[in-house]
């Protein structure tokens, strides 16, 4: 049963794990060791953070379930936020100026309140998009035990915003350290120029591998460590000339490349493509499991993956790959309350749709390798792909029939 404290647990670990220090660099512009007159306005601003960010979270996640997680894996959404973050980082580098920002939050008093709501947006669209295995995993539970949807996400979002809170409240007293400031605006680019790397990755092959992580790890920590030894971090600010930024900022892109095959090795071995995925599900006990099952009706489903292939190609058909298991309870809803319906299958027939299952109930390296390929990160997961393989959407559980339709007519929308 999904008890609050494990929702808690599960949000607050993730968050620490793999969505915390993108957003360092704006929590530590925004709240680090503001002048003593402003510091009563700092903490108050840091609370009125994290409330902003646990009612929006609340809401989004209330309302947008288990498709909120295909939004934020669309390439436009993708390609879109890695720019922002980009850009982002040379302005925080200060080689490049955004008019009516500061990267200091409480410089200015009439823009502290809008410059707030749009810290708490970005620490809500990084957190979600970097804990997408929890919150699939959080969805997949809440359906099973049929938890009330509005308690659970408000106690998951808690758990998503109360270290960024606690980092905030600890940045306000903390002293500044004059070295250290002359190093941060590089260290603040470089962090979420290699964010926008992970974010950016799911559109392009596993690079690196997990069997060269470890080197490509070293690698990575070497190209930092070289940016600030050519980047001059202590260099006067009225020196800097455009040549000397157009260079930094080629440095700055390498170093944040070089951070990002660094925390690689972390979050691949961190995450649920490091491990078999029955880790993250309800398991029923071995002599309850029944073999792999088609469903049977008019649609005819496929149980081999190479031979629905080769039809398709040959038939020029879609391929439609339910990824399951037998332990997943959400995957047997799924078989029973959209597989098994004449809507679906209408639906199927029409966009010309070949469905095939790939059992997932007990994992082995082949499995591994295809979940990697096709970035499965929790079950069911629906692949739609052309007969040439090329990728047309993924569709992560299931939330109700009324949800998953209305995302196929979207995806092969003509």
């Amino acid at each position: 049963m999904l008890t609050l404290s494990t929702t808690f647990g599960m949000a607050f670990i993730s968050t620490l794990s793999t969505a915390l220090y993108p957003v360092l660099p704006f929590l530590l512009y925004a709240f680090w060791s503001p002048q003593r007159e402003n510091r009563k306005n700092a903490l108050f601003s840091a609370l009125l953070f994290l409330i902003l960010f646990v009612i929006f979270t609340t809401a989004l996640l209330t309302l947008g379930g288990l498709p909120l997680l295909n939004f934020f894996s669309l390439p436009y959404v993708t390609l879109l936020a890695a720019f922002i973050l980009l850009i982002l980082a040379l302005f925080y580098a200060k080689l490049l100026s955004i008019p009516f920002v500061h990267e200091n939050y409480f410089a200015e008093k009439n823009t502290s309140v809008w410059m707030l709501v749009l810290l708490v947006f970005i620490a809500i669209y990084l957190s979600l998009n970097l804990t997408k295995t929890a919150l699939a995993n959080f969805f997949t539970s809440l359906y099973n035990t049929n938890g009330s949807i509005l308690k659970e996400t408000f106690i998951f979002s808690l758990g998503l915003g109360l270290p960024l809170f606690i980092i905030a409240i600890l940045f306000v007293f903390m002293p500044k350290i004059q070295r250290f400031q002359n190093y941060l605006p590089y260290a603040s680019g470089i962090i979420l120029i290699a964010t926008a790397f992970h974010i950016a990755e799911d559109l392009v092959a596993d690079f690196p591998a997990k069997g060269q992580l470890i080197p490509f790890a070293l690698l990575g920590l070497g190209m930092c460590v070289t940016f600030f030894l050519l980047a001059e971090p202590n260099k006067s600010e009225g020196a800097i000339s455009m040549r000397y930024k157009i260079n930094t900022s080629g440095m700055l892109l390498l170093s944040g490349l070089g951070l990002f095959l660094f925390t690689s090795f972390f979050v691949k071995y961190g995450s649920a493509d490091a491990k078999p995925m029955t880790e993250t599900f309800t398991l029923k006990e071995a002599k309850d499991r029944a073999p792999m099952a088609l469903p049977q009706g008019r649609l005819k489903w496929y149980g081999n993956l190479d031979e629905a292939k080769k039809i398709a190609a040959k038939e020029n058909k879609i391929l439609f790959i339910d990824f399951w298991a037998d332990w997943c309870a959400a995957c047997e809803e799924m078989e029973k309350k959209l597989f098994t319906q004449d809507e679906f299958i209408d639906f199927a027939l029409e966009k010309n749709i070949l469905p095939v299952r790939v059992d997932y109930s007990t994992p082995t390296e082949e499995l591994d390798k295809l979940a990697h390929k096709y970035n499965i990160r929790g079950l069911p997961t629906v692949v739609l792909a052309k007969s040439n393989g090329e990728l047309i959407h993924t569709l992560l559980g299931f939330y109700n029939k009324l949800a998953t339709m209305r995302e196929l007519r979207l995806a092969l929308k003509d």
